[in-house]
């Protein structure tokens, strides 16, 4: 009967270390919401001016075609130019797909969507370990003994021990 009360203590105590130490990731992220929307917003500047960047790099194509077929410009400066305009082109082509691929998401908010971490921070903090939160929080329970016949218990939880 010890030897189960110890144990019920120390499942206990590591799940509430567990959720303690994922209440503090919980208050990090939320005082990181105003650096995600930084980050949102500089993507988006980012996006619009290399939209802004191609919209002219294709124009200054056309008006250079206009000048070629005018006879204004000679076809060796023609050519020059236009590769070097599309160049330009493929590059800011490049950069709008990566900045459109960008995914503010954080490590954070990803740990946070895991429905095993939810419920911990649902429940709070544990008074009693029952069968229904030894099933659903822990999937391995080891107790070996060694020389000295000190009990030494690894829980193995259903989802990673977040990191402190």
């Amino acid at each position: 009967r010890v030897f189960e009360t110890e144990l019920n203590d120390a499942v206990l105590t590591f799940l509430n270390d567990c959720i303690r130490k994922i209440k503090k990731k919980d208050e990090l992220i939320k005082k990181a919401a105003k650096s995600k929307n930084q980050k949102q917003n500089i993507i988006s500047k980012q996006l619009n001016s290399a939209k802004k960047q191609l919209e002219s790099a294709e124009k200054k194509i056309e008006r250079l075609l206009d000048l070629y077929l005018d006879g204004t410009l000679d076809k060796e400066v023609y050519n020059q130019k236009k590769e070097a305009l599309e160049n330009l082109k493929s590059t800011l082509q490049e950069r709008i797909s990566q900045l459109n691929r960008e995914d503010p998401k954080t490590e954070e908010e990803l740990f946070l969507a895991d429905p095993f971490i939810k419920q911990l921070l649902e429940v709070g903090e544990f008074k009693e370990l029952t069968k229904e939160i030894v099933d659903t929080f822990i999937s391995l329970i080891i107790v070996s003994e060694d020389e000295s016949k000190e009990i030494t218990l690894e829980i193995i939880p259903t989802f990673s021990n977040p990191e402190e």
